[in-house]
């Protein structure tokens, strides 16, 4: 099912007839599926270096790759690569990054003076200032081998007015001081769901489907509320649903724990509605028509 297809060849945000390309709903790097090509290249790089470029940073997603690291491994490392961590230990807190699966110190000087690095960039400097300082070839081999051999925790001089400490790391916790998930993200989305479901009227001159359109290319204002909710747990579990209460809803989730319902005000739409929900683990999609209710 992950195709929804798409016969029109005009893009649904600038409304131009160009060659369309494939667009993920729910953005494919936190493991979204279903896509369509109803946007034209121009627009869906825009979307993606404008809108999407920080959903992994959002707080909220960050705890979900870690409590479903278990279930989904390969996501959940793609989502964390590059991310920024807390290392805590003897020394206080520093900042580290992920990168390749591994966790590597970010360094730089601190307020003191002190300059904080990696181990392996550690050695790689005490070498470079041991060369500075004209040691001799057996010289810097035998600093180096005092280097190697400096305990954990402990404070030791390398040379004259120089100082290290191999300071132990004991946890690591991620840094959840990223960008909150951006509405424009959360309107790309519904505004995405809404065009499954009505087709080519999407492409209506209507005056609320202009100012959403702006919203995403232009970054104006929002025709939007958003609601914020959450469930009891974590699930490998990414949905969408569309529903009418005197104007177009579509609830998003994602990872089973984040829900958002986004009110497109002053939008209406008709039945059939349909949600839409991904299994993540299964590897399973399912769209199913929501009841009218009267």
């Amino acid at each position: 099912m992950s195709e929804v297809p798409w016969t029109r060849g005009i893009c649904i945000l600038c409304l131009e007839e160009r060659p369309l390309t494939r667009e993920h709903i729910i953005p494919e790097q936190i493991g979204g599926r279903l896509w369509v090509r109803f946007l034209c290249q121009s627009c869906n790089s825009q979307l993606g270096s404008t809108i999407e470029s920080a959903v992994r940073e959002d707080p909220s997603i960050r705890l979900a790759a870690e409590n479903l690291e278990n279930q989904l491994p390969g996501l959940m490392n793609a989502i964390r690569e590059g991310l920024p961590y807390i290392g805590t230990g003897a020394g206080g807190d520093v900042r580290m990054r992920r990168r390749k699966g591994e966790l590597y110190v970010q360094g730089g000087f601190q307020g003191d003076n002190s300059l904080i690095l990696s181990p392996n960039h550690s050695r790689e400097h005490a070498e470079a200032e041991a060369r500075r300082r004209g040691y001799s070839p057996e010289g810097i081999a035998q600093m180096l081998r005092h280097f190697d051999d400096i305990p954990e925790n402990v404070r030791a001089e390398l040379m004259p007015g120089y100082e290290i400490i191999n300071w132990r790391i004991d946890e690591v916790r991620p840094a959840l001081d990223g960008p909150m998930l951006s509405k424009r993200v959360l309107l790309k989305m519904a505004y995405e769901f809404l065009a499954c479901h009505v087709g080519g009227s999407i492409y209506e001159r209507a005056e609320q489907l202009d100012i959403i359109r702006a919203a995403l290319l232009a970054n104006a204002d929002p025709c939007m509320q958003v609601e914020e909710l959450t469930s009891g747990r974590y699930q490998p579990i990414h949905g969408l649903a569309l529903e009418d209460d005197e104007h177009a809803v579509v609830h998003i989730c994602l990872f089973g724990w984040i829900h958002y319902r986004v009110h497109l005000l002053q939008v209406r739409t008709q039945p059939p509605m349909y949600a839409y929900t991904c299994n993540l683990l299964e590897g399973t999609e399912r769209c199913e028509a929501i009841a009218e209710q009267r």
